[in-house]
């Protein structure tokens, strides 16, 4: 299954549900300033890269021989899901633009100031954010419950809705330590990253074809993947540009979030670059990006990450090949190896 085909198709029906749901909330209120909070919605919803229902897909027509069309609904829920979890994890990262997009909590602010003090427009637009995306949560119930879905099915979703937020929870629990171990980062990776993004998405396609008995290997490949992604999420926050990412960069260290590079400065810095390291990371300054990234080069912190990246990399292949599902099959989840290996932001 060609990813990008994937996409162009899965786009143009998981807009055409999105906007349903919209046009039926804006039915409830005639409040000029709700309904725009709610339609500025459709323009984050149209960026997504569609990773986690591209996976449904795959682990489904592998193990029924169907179209991943038969069981849009569930993939339309999942998507769903992942941008509630976009809206609200923007709130919480003071982020201004999600895929070059302004956020619902930063568009919003910008057409409600002038009706409320500064003390209290942050608070406003917040609320208003937060309950889009609780309101985006229902939508997404909605659609997995549109056709008969199997118990098993609702547990997956249940396990990944769950594990996201603790995932996320630990993540904005962990600034207010100094330090942090790679056991603790790497758990959060899975939590927030591997099993959301990949482990849950690829069962839940596995158990919608009626294969829970082969699920097993799809969640060790997941994890893999996952654990492969977020790396290389944290390695292009240093290394990226934001002009290519579409996003400020060096958020990490500035919000004092702990990743691998963290845990490898914390491990292997001397006592003069713990000092250069402290006086950055948790600190919301203006960092220089190139010496930043000099910085971790030198003391061995990017090589670190792209070797974890690497290792990663290997373990899903090796699981992948040592699964019971056909050849031609393998061939669509090489293509999320190959995805994720070229991947620029």
């Amino acid at each position: 299954m060609d990813v990008k085909i994937f996409k162009t198709q899965f786009d143009a029906i998981f807009m055409t549900s999105f906007n349903d749901f919209v046009a039926q909330a804006k039915n409830r209120t005639n409040d000029p300033y709700i309904l725009s909070s709610i339609s500025h919605t459709s323009s984050i919803a149209s960026t997504g890269k569609r990773i986690r229902p591209y996976n449904v897909a795959v682990a489904y027509e592998a193990y029924s021989g169907s179209s991943w069309k038969d069981i849009s609904h569930l993939l339309v829920g999942v998507e769903l899901i992942h941008l509630m979890a976009l809206i609200h994890d923007d709130i919480m990262d003071n982020a201004e633009t999600r895929h070059g997009v302004q956020t619902v909590h930063s568009f919003t602010k910008n057409h409600i100031e002038s009706l409320c003090s500064d003390s209290f427009v942050d608070h406003v637009s917040r609320s208003q954010a937060i309950l889009v995306g609780d309101m985006i949560f229902s939508w997404a119930y909605k659609s997995i419950s549109q056709k008969s879905t199997p118990k098993e099915v609702w547990d997956i979703v249940h396990e990944l809705v769950e594990e996201v937020v603790v995932g996320q929870m630990i993540d904005v629990i962990t600034p207010l330590s100094n330090n942090s171990d790679f056991k603790s980062v790497e758990n959060k990776m899975l939590l927030k990253t591997a099993r959301y993004t990949f482990s849950r998405p690829l069962m839940l396609g596995a158990m919608a074809a009626s294969a829970p008995d082969k699920s097993f290997w799809l969640q060790k490949f997941g994890d893999a993947l996952g654990l492969m992604f977020q790396a290389q999420d944290d390695l292009l926050d240093v290394v990226s540009q934001e002009s290519l990412l579409k996003k400020s960069t060096l958020g990490d260290i500035k919000n004092g979030v702990h990743t691998l590079i963290s845990v490898y400065v914390s491990d292997n810095a001397n006592d003069e670059q713990k000092d250069i390291w402290n006086s950055w990371f948790g600190k919301n300054i203006d960092l220089d990006s190139e010496l930043v990234n000099k910085f971790l080069t030198d003391m061995g912190a990017i090589d670190y990450v792209q070797d974890y990246i690497s290792t990663q990399k290997e373990k899903a292949m090796t699981i992948l090949a040592e699964s019971d599902i056909s050849e031609s099959h393998k061939d669509n989840f090489k293509k999320i190896i190959d995805m994720l290996s070229h991947r620029k932001y």
